[in-house]
């Protein structure tokens, strides 16, 4: 199942559709940085795939652990992540 997370619309050009899929095994807590116009904080489940709005040089920061005890796993450029060229 793919998720929509409409934090903002892509109304500008420096705004990217992005394509992220948990392929791991552990529940995940994602979180966009360095993107003034929207805030995104989401649990992905394993297997799970989302779209969401971001900038260029927005990051994707993830997350695994429980409540309290979250250990950053990566961090991954939005623009990497863009469905658009």
């Amino acid at each position: 199942m793919i998720e929509i997370c409409e934090a903002s619309l892509a109304n500008t050009v420096e705004e990217l559709l992005c394509f992220y899929t948990n392929s791991s095994t552990e529940i995940q807590i994602i979180r966009i940085e360095n993107n003034p116009t929207s805030k995104l904080e989401r649990i992905v489940f394993p297997s799970e795939q989302l779209l969401f709005v971001g900038e260029p040089k927005a990051q994707l920061e993830i997350y695994t652990g429980s409540k309290g005890k979250e250990i950053l796993f990566d961090t991954i450029p939005c623009a990497s992540l863009s469905v658009r060229n």
